[in-house]
């Protein structure tokens, strides 16, 4: 291996320059592995030389960071933002000893804001927003097969649903109901039904 301090692009005051950290394997040649540029960013993996604006850049043909905790606690990434030395956001991704994914945000201090359990299962802590012009939840089966979706019609804004991608029924946004392809046409009465109906 070799540590290589390095002079950096600027050829008219050469006053710039770059650490580069090299190692080898068996039988192979002095390759590059970490760089801090003279800007301060760090570069990691096999592509250090390529300029980032990122305080921390790592680049592989099989980019992972691997957070390992070894005493049956949590393991996790923290973020912070600080305006003026005051701490002003606030989040973290972690994994729980049971093998559960959580989100948690704040300001000062965060709470569980969302979890992904160990059995797939999504749990929010509060509201689910869907947003967009014309926003969709999908239900799929395992091979991601569609097999239902709510959506919200971007020329009326009801609110209706598809099985077998065909709407099956509509709310309209004064309220009336409407069983069947009714498609953006009017939904005359409070509960309105296209076909039979069967009561008993």
């Amino acid at each position: 291996g070799r540590i290589a301090f390095e002079a950096g692009p600027d050829t008219t005051n050469k006053d710039d320059g770059h650490i580069n950290l090299y190692t080898k394997v068996s039988g192979g040649s002095l390759t590059s592995r970490l760089r801090i540029t003279s800007g301060g960013q760090v570069n990691i993996g096999s592509d250090t030389t390529s300029n980032t604006s990122y305080g921390l850049s790592l680049r592989e043909s099989n980019a992972r960071i691997e957070v390992v905790s070894t005493n049956n606690s949590n393991s996790g990434i923290y973020l912070r933002t600080f305006n003026s030395g005051s701490q002003v956001s606030n989040a973290t991704l972690r994994t729980d000893n049971a093998g559960n994914f959580q989100i948690y945000s704040g300001t000062t201090s965060d709470a569980l804001r969302l979890s992904i359990t160990n059995n797939g299962y999504v749990q929010t802590t509060s509201e689910l927003w869907v947003g967009g012009s014309a926003p969709v939840l999908r239900w799929r089966d395992a091979t991601l097969g569609e097999k239902a979706t709510a959506r919200i019609d971007s020329s009326t804004n009801d609110l209706f649903f598809e099985v077998a991608n065909t709407e099956r029924l509509r709310i309209k946004t004064n309220g009336n109901i409407g069983i069947g392809n009714f498609g953006s046409s009017t939904v005359p009465q409070k509960l309105s039904v296209l076909g039979n109906m069967y009561m008993r």
